[in-house]
């Protein structure tokens, strides 16, 4: 039995997975999955960096992950200005690459996490591919708000809406496209989402 910091109870290790998730993302990404964390029995990590060089994420969850026993490691962060010039794709790229080597699974948005927050209603509007538009629909909807729109309120995810964003992401793959670097609006935050266990 171990230690679980998140609920202030033991869990055997068959009944607890323990996940990593590595993010650019220190208001809006960490919110959601601190309230998520909420949600599970699992142990959920979250390590926010400030930084626009994906490959310094995907080092950070390589070395976390070789000095810790993770179940699940991801790095989750949006496209948006990572593909602005053929520099930054390369290093995208590389950065997937990397992380595909080391089983640490990339959870992009294209172009903004704001794209998964709406599947959580379902039906994202095609509009969502721009991401000024799709931070604008997420605050009319009251997923977001503060002055910046980037604090989640945590009320609205449940384990309900979590089900209804991980069908929609299934549908939104069909409707626009799964190569998450040419297609919008697309997220591939479900890959890590899916594999937590939500409690009853």
């Amino acid at each position: 039995m171990r230690y679980s910091k998140n609920r202030g109870r033991l869990f055997s290790r068959g009944l607890c997975q323990r996940f990593l998730i590595v993010t650019d993302g220190v208001v809006t990404e960490r919110g959601y999955f601190e309230r998520v964390k909420y949600l599970t029995r699992d142990s959920i990590r979250i390590v926010a960096r400030s930084s626009k060089d994906i490959d310094e994420l995907v080092n950070i969850a390589l070395v976390m992950k070789s000095n810790s026993d993770y179940d699940f490691v991801a790095v989750v962060c949006d496209i948006d200005q990572r593909l602005q010039n053929n520099k930054t794709r390369e290093t995208l790229e590389r950065a997937i690459k990397l992380a595909e080597q080391n089983q640490i699974i990339i959870c992009l948005s294209h172009e903004s996490f704001e794209v998964w927050l709406l599947a959580h209603f379902g039906n994202v509007s095609s509009r969502a591919k721009e991401r000024n538009q799709a931070q604008e629909m997420a605050l009319k909807k009251g997923i977001v708000r503060g002055r910046d729109g980037k604090v989640v309120v945590r009320e609205i995810i449940t384990k309900e809406s979590i089900l209804v964003a991980l069908k929609e992401v299934e549908r939104m793959r069909k409707v626009y496209g799964s190569d998450i670097l040419t297609s919008a609006p697309m997220t591939d935050v479900d890959m890590i989402v899916k594999k937590i266990r939500l409690t009853p």
